[in-house]
């Protein structure tokens, strides 16, 4: 159960979140969900949006089984309306290849994968609720995937006990792997200097640049030309 006093302090912290402004780095540990789910019987929360703290916080209070709780800052543009929660969720739509976020890095890519014409937009998906099994995979997530043939992962956290891993593992398992299949995740520090968020998402190939330059070539040359 929730310790007395536990909203309050989460409604807290999601209150300092989302006052931290576009230029501030939070730290995230990339090698946390992974670890923490070697765990046996552990689960994992990651509120890709600030929408989804209080309804994980809910979650958390009636947990049957221990969980880890990242937090990051919400990077949704203002205008864009969410979809209801859910563990899975698609958050644009195109007739393109898929693209599969984790956390609030996923917001980051949502205004300029809109901008897209929608014959060469992305589906972009977000997961927040782990560890990833085959059975919790939605219909429309294999349905996009078996029309697209593409794949695109991308989340903060080192290759070893990755979403990446772990979703290409069951998708083995039901006989959905892609024929393309990319996998952008944190490499630690390229170039051995320090900085911002956004330098490391560079470096790290998980800024939206790095991302649209694993589409396939004849959707890239589109895009140019968009």
């Amino acid at each position: 159960k929730a310790p007395s006093g536990a909203f309050e302090e989460y409604d807290h912290l999601q209150g300092k979140l989302n006052a931290r402004t576009q230029t501030e780095s939070i730290a995230i540990d990339t090698e946390d969900y992974g670890a923490m789910l070697t765990l046996q019987h552990m689960q994992a929360l990651i509120p890709a949006f600030s929408e989804d703290v209080s309804i994980q916080v809910e979650a958390l209070a009636s947990a049957t089984h221990p969980t880890y709780f990242r937090l990051g800052r919400c990077e949704k543009p203002a205008d864009f309306e969410l979809p209801p929660y859910a563990p899975w969720r698609k958050l644009v739509s195109g007739e393109g290849e898929v693209i599969l976020g984790i956390g609030p890095l996923v917001g980051s890519y949502i205004a300029p994968l809109l901008e897209l014409p929608e014959a060469i937009r992305p589906n972009l998906w977000v997961v927040s609720e782990l560890p990833v099994n085959e059975e919790a995979i939605p219909w429309e997530f294999l349905n996009d995937l078996a029309m697209s043939q593409a794949l695109i992962v991308a989340e903060e956290h080192v290759l070893q006990g990755s979403v990446g891993q772990s979703l290409a593992h069951s998708l083995l398992k039901l006989g959905q792997s892609p024929a393309k299949f990319s996998h952008l995740y944190a490499r630690g520090y390229p170039s051995g200097n320090y900085g911002s968020q956004q330098f490391h998402r560079a470096e790290n190939e998980l800024d939206i640049q790095s991302v649209l330059s694993r589409l396939s070539p004849h959707i890239q040359k589109r895009i140019r030309f968009a």
